[in-house]
């Protein structure tokens, strides 16, 4: 973990107790089996520690210097240099970057996407090939330059992840909150000394799960299946229900499709985690999510519904905003731990109760995004927000989200940003699968709209690389006209063309 220094020494080395703790995890949930910190002699060459998971042995380095910007290939070459040795041995290993390595990333990914060394060699630009000419210089066989063959399988086994530390740290906490009751932070530095007391030593999660739970007020939160929480969720579901079907015309609604159409974006494998529905004030939002919600539910999955039109100033976390639904914790927390990786679902109605627009109360605001930043790390829980059109074409009104777990390939810089016309370019690889319009990763070109700003992420690079897959929300149901009086669901993507200045 290593030894204290300076101001900015010791900031890495709390980003690097971050991202160890989140390993950790790993062990804890019995997706790895063993990890070992600080392996002596050449099995430590170039890492912090090494971890053995279900998907291979990972050599994994950590670095938190903001001062160097991102990570050049030059940089990053004593890094590659020290961890051949690995790669040689068929590890794969793992960069953790707080300011990325752009360059490497991209051709680490590209390697990957490759079946063979020809296909990669026509896959990267013209600029890329003297970038891969200098990765293969930092690695050698028996003194001699590898060549182009085993260079690219080197590559294709590194993987390069960029995470600030602030959200690094909201990850853990999130990770650590779901697995244990206790204060996340205590339960960290508990597991940072007693991690630097077993240095070289190779650990199981069983020996890491027994010390932490010495540790006063920290007990395992153990949910699955729980029925004490079961029926607190459902109390939620069940009061939410009645509320929308008290209000519903005694002749009854028109059948519409929309509820079908939800269903199905929700149960979809590979749908979004979060998905908006939007509407015009009196439409029948909530009647048709409560079809859906009442659907899931009798097919037996766990779910929660609250709607922050009662929500007021006091409620500023997602503990509040669980105590708000009579819960003993967080909807998020109590969800991903009954549900046990099998999936759930949580209903936010009547979000544009606490949007800015119109001067309404924001405060309730912070409790949503503190919600869907815990489910980031429990992506087997589907969040379904309901909220009036005008909030969200006004305010950007959905909460921050970061839409990519630890552990997947690309940046998580989380500068989700946006403009009025809602087109822009994710990085590579990247198409944003929830919030629509609200916070994307935009490529800085100029909107096609009339609007003259220009979408740039708030701080960090610019993506790199050509602008290649630019996207545009549309509403599931088709394209929608501004007198179209029926819901939409954002979430959707389809393709747009990015024009340049």
């Amino acid at each position: 973990m290593g030894l204290a220094g300076g101001a900015a020494d010791k900031a890495g080395n709390r980003y690097e107790d971050w991202w160890t703790a989140l390993r950790v995890a790993e062990l804890l949930r019995g997706r790895a089996t063993r990890i070992r910190l600080e392996p002596p002699g050449p099995a430590g060459a170039g890492i912090e520690f090494e971890l053995e998971a279900d998907d291979g042995t990972w050599c994994e380095q950590v670095k938190d210097v903001p001062s160097k910007g991102p990570w050049t290939l030059n940089a990053a070459g004593k890094i590659l240099e020290a961890v051949a040795g690995h790669l040689a041995g068929g590890k794969k290993v793992r960069l953790v970057l707080s300011t990325g390595a752009p360059e490497l990333h991209d051709l680490s990914k590209r390697a990957r996407g490759a079946e063979t060394l020809a296909e990669f060699e026509g896959m990267i630009t013209k600029a890329q090939i003297p970038q891969f000419v200098q990765v293969l210089e930092n690695w050698s066989d028996n003194g001699m330059p590898v060549d182009r063959e085993v260079g690219w399988r080197y590559l294709q086994a590194v993987h390069v992840e960029h995470i600030p530390p602030e959200a690094l740290r909201r990850l853990v906490v999130s990770e650590y909150e779901l697995l244990f009751v206790g204060d996340p932070e205590v339960i960290v530095r508990q597991l940072s000394g007693y991690l630097d007391e077993h240095l070289h030593q190779r650990l199981t999660g069983s020996q890491i799960r027994s010390h932490l739970l010495t540790v006063p007020g920290v007990r395992p939160r153990l949910l699955a299946g729980d029925i004490g929480t079961l029926t607190a969720l459902a109390g939620t579901v069940d009061r939410f229900v009645r509320r929308v079907r008290r209000d519903k015309p005694a002749f009854g609604m028109a059948a519409r499709p929309h509820v079908e159409q939800l269903y199905e974006r929700l149960v979809a494998e590979d749908g979004p985690q979060v998905v908006v529905c939007e509407g015009s004030a009196g439409l029948g939002k909530s009647a048709v999510v409560t079809d859906v919600l009442v659907r899931l539910t009798e097919q037996g999955w766990p779910a929660a519904a609250v709607r922050m039109d009662g929500a007021d100033a006091s409620v500023q976390t997602a503990k509040d905003l669980g105590t708000k639904m009579t819960l003993p914790d967080s909807p998020a927390v109590l969800l991903a731990g009954v549900a046990d990786e099998a999936p759930a679902l949580l209903v936010i109605d009547q979000l544009d109760a606490v949007s800015t627009y119109n001067g309404r109360m924001s405060d309730a605001y912070e409790a949503v995004e503190d919600v869907l930043a815990q489910l980031v790390v429990a992506p087997n829980v589907k969040v379904l927000l309901v909220a009036r059109t005008i909030d969200i074409d006004m305010t950007g009104g959905c909460p921050t989200w970061s839409p990519t777990a630890p552990g997947q390939s690309g940046s998580l810089s989380a500068s989700w940003t946006w403009n009025r016309c809602g087109v822009c370019c994710p990085p590579a690889g990247r198409i944003p699968t929830a919030w629509g319009r609200s916070r994307w990763s935009c490529c800085g070109l100029r909107c096609t709209c009339r609007s003259s700003a220009v979408c740039r992420p708030p701080h960090g690079p610019l993506p790199t690389g050509p602008c290649r897959s630019c996207t545009r929300v549309t509403p599931m149901n088709g394209a929608r006209r501004s007198s179209d009086r029926s819901p939409r669901w954002t979430g959707a993507v389809s393709r747009a063309r990015c024009a340049p200045p």
